[in-house]
């Protein structure tokens, strides 16, 4: 794995964006960037598509706000290696008058070595997108940990919390000196169940 290292370490010291400073956003984008240009990683491991439903909050809601809210989601996870896959997650919420969609790409690193019970670490970078009367987009990137009940028929039940850095919406409209932003700039943290099947 020494030449998968070097490109990691590379990508998470040579980008200079103040953007990039907070940890989780130099992680995920350090695994996710790093895991295109690292060599031999051939298709092979099993695929998983499966839903989630779970709860998020932005640290400044977390303070003064609504508090969580509920968003369900879908994902799709096809092997890279053995212990590596990429995946896709979209999810949707509804919140304080909003309707937010996410969409997340993630490198997923299985840990351990038990048959069913099975560790995993995750980074990936993505898009929200609240609605009004026009879409508001925003960047986000997060890392995290879950553990997953693999069956031998397919059936994976999953439990995940991730950390994450959001910047603010594109556009968003401000009227009588107050701006409303329904995805929560800065810090957040998600705690989600998930249901999926292996193929």
């Amino acid at each position: 794995m020494q030449g998968v290292r070097s490109p990691l370490v590379a990508l998470a010291t040579a980008v200079p964006s103040p953007a990039l400073a907070a940890a989780p956003t130099r992680v995920a984008v350090a695994v996710v960037l790093g895991a295109l240009v690292a060599p031999g990683m051939a298709m092979g491991s099993p695929g998983t598509a499966g839903v989630s439903l779970g709860l998020t909050q932005s640290e400044a809601d977390a303070m003064d706000g609504p508090g969580a809210f509920g968003a369900l989601g879908a994902f799709g996870r096809l092997g890279f290696t053995h212990r590596m896959s990429g995946q896709l997650e979209v999810s949707m919420a509804h919140h304080d008058g909003w309707t937010v969609s996410t969409a997340t790409t993630s490198l997923v690193v299985d840990l351990g070595s038990s048959r069913w019970l099975v560790p995993v670490l995750h980074a990936g970078i993505g898009l929200d997108v609240a609605m009004s009367d026009f879409p508001l987009p925003a960047l986000h990137a997060e890392a995290g940990a879950g553990l997953e009940f693999r069956l031998d028929d397919g059936l994976s039940l999953g439990a995940d919390v991730t950390v994450g850095e959001r910047g603010e919406l594109d556009g968003l409209v401000c009227g009588d000196g107050n701006c409303v932003d329904p995805v929560g700039p800065g810090a957040y943290r998600t705690a989600k169940l998930t249901l999926g099947t292996r193929f």
